[in-house]
């Protein structure tokens, strides 16, 4: 095979700038027809490649317009309250748009729809993963509903847990209200309540002095503190 022009420089100190940048490319040319079955190929490739990508660009943008599309008319069967309706076809709609953002939503819609058929387990394994990520919006609420399928099946230590990293982690601070309002339920029903004191003056120090939200934590931790104070 010919070597490329730019393998070596050809040296010549008889000749004008003219004639050596002409005797260049003459060297490219030559190069280029000793080696045009590689440039065709060359040009091949990158013409496959680039439509390859701008079709699967293409494909995924329209996989995700009709996973969003399709996910409405199933938001519209939760809504009727077919729950064994709406488990099937959020069950069908994860096998088809896996993957999808979509999808997300889907298994949030899923797991509650399992709760509320008293599946807990499943409810669990469907937004375990996506509620790994509590810092992100649709994590949290994954979060929310795994710890509810822990109380469901009688595991409030793993429910505190979970509610507790959620007040930590939340984006919101509603969010971390409602999660540190609800481990502190669990504690106190647990009869911990100097632990639920604990939750509830965290609570009060988040809350507007004076608000509705302040006055009801204000009222559950003078009684936490009551009842810890009674050992009752």
């Amino acid at each position: 095979m010919a070597r490329h022009p730019t393998a070596r420089r050809v040296q010549r100190t008889d000749t004008t700038p003219d004639d050596a940048f002409v005797a260049r490319l003459l060297e490219i040319i030559a190069w280029a027809k000793a080696n045009a079955t590689i440039l065709v190929a060359a040009a091949a490739i990158l013409v496959v490649g680039s439509a390859a990508t701008v079709y699967y660009i293409g494909h995924k943008r329209t996989v995700s317009e009709q996973a969003e599309q399709e996910l409405t008319t199933v938001r519209q069967t939760a809504m009727s309250g077919n729950r064994a309706l709406t488990i099937r076809d959020l069950e069908s709609f994860l096998q088809r748009y896996e993957g999808t953002r979509a999808a997300d939503d889907a298994r949030l819609l899923l797991a509650a729809a399992y709760l509320e058929e008293g599946e807990s387990e499943k409810a669990r394994t469907t937004v375990a993963k996506l509620a790994s990520k509590i810092k992100t919006p649709l994590g949290t609420q994954a979060a929310f509903l795994m710890a509810a399928a822990y109380e469901a099946e009688q595991q409030p230590e793993r429910a505190e847990d979970l509610y507790l990293q959620i007040a930590d982690q939340a984006q919101y601070e509603y969010q971390k209200r409602d999660a540190l309002d609800f481990a502190a339920r669990i504690r106190s029903d647990r009869g911990d309540a100097s632990g639920a004191a604990a939750l509830y003056q965290r609570l009060v120090d988040m809350t507007d002095a004076g608000s509705p939200e302040n006055a009801f934590f204000e009222l559950r931790l003078a009684e936490m503190r009551a009842k810890a104070s009674t050992g009752s």
